[in-house]
């Protein structure tokens, strides 16, 4: 009986913790914007008062084709790419263009009708308006039970943000810089910085439920990806 008492105990607490526990949130509105300049579409969905695209952004020159100063992140750096760079186009296309913390600055700077590189406060103003308290937005770490979830529900399927498991550059122990983590884990960008001068950024993991945050100096990860956003008009 003790044992009966014990697994029926055990399978109420899954139940309890399970996706159909999550609160149901859908877009206010959606629709497509796309840049004038390169004709690339994005899709976006409204949340709270602010607009945010469905996926990475792809504008600026394609990571696999830009300039990079190597000698700032160590001696005798290479760039492991793939020969015919077809590698590199495929994962552009799926998981967004890779950038530089300045690089994704300027980038996003020039970006037409409202879009830009999200800041914390943006990050934290969608954080709670998917059930995050304030308090938790706050702190550093991982924080928010849920809120990864909802933010990587796709078209359809309650918020449609989407946000992906798209990777990020690491410096390698055998001096070379390459894409790791895809759909593993996912690495963002904000504009912010602290008061150190050391950069916000949101990082997800496939097997969280918690959105992370926290601050890196701009060597540490090299290249993140960008997801835009832009206030209600």
């Amino acid at each position: 009986m003790k044992y009966l008492y014990i697994v029926l105990l055990a399978l109420l607490v899954v139940t309890a913790c399970d996706d159909n526990s999550l609160p149901e949130v859908k877009p206010l509105d959606a629709g497509t914007w796309i840049d004038p300049d390169n004709g690339i579409a994005y899709n976006w969905v409204r949340i709270g008062e602010q607009e945010w695209m469905t996926s990475n952004l792809r504008a600026g020159t394609p990571y696999y084709d830009a300039s990079y100063d190597l000698s700032q992140y160590g001696s005798n750096l290479y760039l492991d790419f793939s020969s015919s760079k077809e590698k590199e186009k495929q994962d552009m296309e799926e998981n967004g263009n890779l950038y530089e913390w300045g690089t994704a600055c300027k980038v996003c700077a020039n970006l037409k009708d409202g879009w830009r590189l999200p800041t914390d406060e943006d990050w934290k103003k969608l954080e709670i308006a998917l059930g995050m308290s304030v308090g938790e937005a706050n702190t550093l770490g991982w924080r928010g039970d849920g809120v990864a979830t909802l933010m990587q529900q796709q078209d359809n399927d309650g918020s449609g943000l989407n946000f992906i498991m798209s990777g990020c550059w690491i410096v390698g122990d055998s001096h070379y810089m390459r894409i790791r983590y895809v759909q593993e884990k996912g690495f963002y960008w904000t504009a912010s910085r602290d008061n150190d001068g050391r950069v916000f950024y949101r990082k997800f993991h496939y097997n969280s439920s918690e959105v992370y945050r926290n601050t890196t100096d701009t060597l540490s990860v090299p290249a993140m990806r960008v997801r835009c956003v832009r206030d209600v008009k």
